[in-house]
């Protein structure tokens, strides 16, 4: 029995796990919360406990792009998957995906699509 255990690799012999990288937990934390009406560089930053500036920082340099772009960016690709079903009007669309006014979200909208979101609706 002692002869087959001995094959058995002991904790020390294990190579250590690498933990997760925290730059890739803040990111799966906001592809799962981006919808938020409150997801903000600052509360992130609180969440994980890094100043804004420095998460900024951060964000950009892994990233290229800003905290802000970035989220607007999932909100608006979000937008256009529930305009492609086509059961929502555009209020509940900005609601649903953390937009609090239904005006600025169809202005960012067009800024991004270069339509407004019932023009973008009535092609789907």
């Amino acid at each position: 029995l002692m002869y087959t255990l001995s094959f058995i690799p002991k904790e020390a012999d294990r190579p250590p796990e690498k933990p997760a990288d925290k730059f890739d937990i803040i990111m799966d934390y906001m592809d799962r919360n981006f919808t938020a009406p409150d997801m903000s560089l600052s509360k992130v930053a609180d969440i994980f406990y890094y100043t804004e500036k420095h998460l900024s920082y951060l964000f950009a340099a892994r990233t290229g792009v800003r905290f802000t772009k970035y989220v607007t960016d999932l909100r608006l690709d979000y937008a256009e998957r529930l305009m492609q079903k086509g059961d929502l009007n555009v209020a509940e669309i900005a609601a649903r995906c953390g937009f609090g006014d239904r005006f600025y979200f169809s202005k960012v909208f067009k800024k991004h699509t270069g339509k407004t979101p019932t023009e973008y609706m009535k092609q789907q």
